[in-house]
């Protein structure tokens, strides 16, 4: 009998019947205003996800997985992979797929001061603060 340990990476698994009926709802969005080429509806899909959490950070990304939940082949989903990472989404772990690019403090810092600068420049009503 061998004691050898499998190595354990983590891999926090995608739900997938709940990822596939948001990401459905968002491509048929697309449908609507005509976007046609799989490797940005993919691309549109995928940051879609993520932007709303339903891939939070840390999550993997397999091209299998999610060529299914898109109901596509595998190409356009790792074009968009690619795409994502070169923009900072996700990062590409060899041998294991695509992981969501965690939070950093960082970029939550800009982005309280972005949401805090605009906040400033809103008007009474928008903003949530009684007029002065």
């Amino acid at each position: 009998m061998s004691n050898q340990k499998t190595p354990d990476f983590n891999v926090k698994r995608l739900n997938q019947s709940d990822l596939a009926l948001i990401v459905r709802s968002f491509l048929s969005d697309l449908d609507v205003n005509e976007e046609s080429r799989l490797p940005q509806r993919a691309y549109l899909a995928i940051r879609h996800a993520i932007r709303h959490l339903q891939l939070p950070p840390g999550q993997t990304v397999l091209e299998r997985e999610m060529a299914e939940i898109l109901g596509m082949s595998r190409t356009p989903v790792r074009e968009s992979l690619i795409r994502l990472e070169t923009e900072g989404w996700v990062r590409l772990i060899p041998r294991r797929g695509f992981i969501v690019a965690p939070l950093v403090a960082d970029d939550l810092q800009q982005i309280y001061e972005v949401v805090e600068a605009l906040d400033g420049d809103a008007p009474p009503e928008l903003s949530g603060k009684p007029p002065v």
